[in-house]
């Protein structure tokens, strides 16, 4: 995705879920924004490690991003 720079900003405050992060960050940086990734509240990282199921959706969530981030380098987004 084109990201639209206004003049004068170069630098932002990137505030995404920690799975997100790279992928945005990268993006940004492409951009050529100078950015401070800053973490947002998962919904429940921490409870979900000890639910079999909350690992199955982590597990899940991974394997999304990380077919992102490889749809992102094809495309040249990052």
């Amino acid at each position: 995705r084109e990201v639209q720079r206004v003049e004068g900003i170069r630098w932002i405050v990137l505030v995404t879920s920690r799975i997100h992060s790279l992928r945005a960050t990268l993006a940004f940086e492409k951009a050529g924004f100078d950015v401070c990734s800053v973490p947002a509240r998962d919904r429940n990282a921490l409870s979900d490690l000890f639910d079999p199921w909350g690992r199955v959706l982590m597990a899940r969530d991974l394997v999304r991003e990380l077919f992102g981030l490889a749809y992102y380098k094809a495309r040249s987004w990052v």
